[in-house]
């Protein structure tokens, strides 16, 4: 039995998770907001507030670590870790007041234990775009069932999306313009790859896929099973989420205070990727980073 520590820009989330035949088994999971990357970037420097609501989701997991029968406990962190200028601070105090190592990870290495969480999701030998949105980044990854064919990171996170580009409230048009020929502008290799793979399905993960799910169907089917989401759909929320404002968005049935103001950027990223592409089939994944790690660590496979 294993713990998963996954620290990202907005979130940081836990599993613990055993072996079970050629699968693993969750026993526990549990995401807490901590938005690491709140104002730091392009700053580098985490800020008092989300410094101290780390340690207190660290004490949280602890706790619940603490109850289980747990043979090791590993950490990663993503993009917020990667541009921290504290860094080496932060995870010292980590290892001094929980005896927890954390592991900061490559853009690289985070899009490949994405696609390990979502790869084994696949049924048929088509090949998908998996897309991972986090509040500091985004990993695009090129896969079918037998495994990765490109992959890269991208710094389009919604945390900096929104600190970049929507300023007003609801969004003006000269901001969504300007969002996406932003976004646009770091596909050109992808479009390359894709021209050349031809995924038929985007395969979305984590945080705002999640809630897309939810703001539309408020159904998220079986942990294990990919839930396709029809396109038209997502279109129509992303167009009525720019529309609004934040107090308008949290009154959207599925909606969390915590989502609510990144949402527009990562719909609009979102739209961005579909239009480019050309890509007519969505579904969402449940499985991402945590999963795939803790896979990867169940199975001894080097990473």
């Amino acid at each position: 039995m294993i713990a998963v520590i996954d620290i990202g820009t907005n979130t940081f989330h836990l599993i613990i998770a055993c072996k079970r035949g050629n699968s693993i088994e969750l026993l526990y999971k549990e995401t807490i907001p901590v938005k690491l990357g709140e104002d730091s970037f392009p700053y580098g420097k985490i800020k008092p507030e989300a410094y101290l609501r780390a340690m207190d989701a660290f004490t949280r997991f602890q706790h619940t670590i603490e109850k289980y029968d747990v043979k090791s406990v590993k950490a990663v962190a993503t993009e917020s870790l990667r541009k921290a200028g504290d860094r080496e601070a932060f995870i010292c105090e980590v290892k001094s007041r929980f005896k927890i190592n954390i592991q900061v990870i490559t853009g690289d290495l985070e899009a490949e234990l994405i696609a390990l969480g979502v790869i084994r999701l696949l049924r048929i030998n088509e090949c998908v775009l998996i897309m991972d949105i986090g509040g500091g980044s985004t990993e695009f990854i090129l896969a079918d069932s037998d495994g990765v064919k490109w992959k890269a990171s991208y710094p389009l996170g919604s945390t900096v999306l929104k600190n970049k580009f929507h300023i007003e409230d609801p969004m003006q048009e000269n901001e969504i313009i300007a969002l996406d020929a932003y976004v646009d502008s770091f596909l050109e290799t992808l479009a390359v790859k894709a021209e050349i793979l031809k995924p038929k399905m985007l395969v979305g993960t984590s945080g705002a896929f999640d809630t897309l799910s939810d703001l539309i169907c408020l159904d998220k089917g079986d942990f294990w099973s990919l839930k396709n989401l029809e396109k038209s759909k997502i279109l129509e929320l992303v167009k009525r989420l720019t529309e609004m404002n934040n107090c308008q968005r949290l009154t959207l049935p599925g909606m969390t205070e915590f989502r609510a103001p990144l949402m527009p950027v990562a719909g609009i990223e979102i739209r961005t990727v579909l239009n480019r592409l050309g890509i007519k089939k969505i579904a969402l994944a449940q499985t991402a980073l945590k999963e795939g790690l803790a896979w990867a660590i169940l199975n001894d496979y080097s990473y």
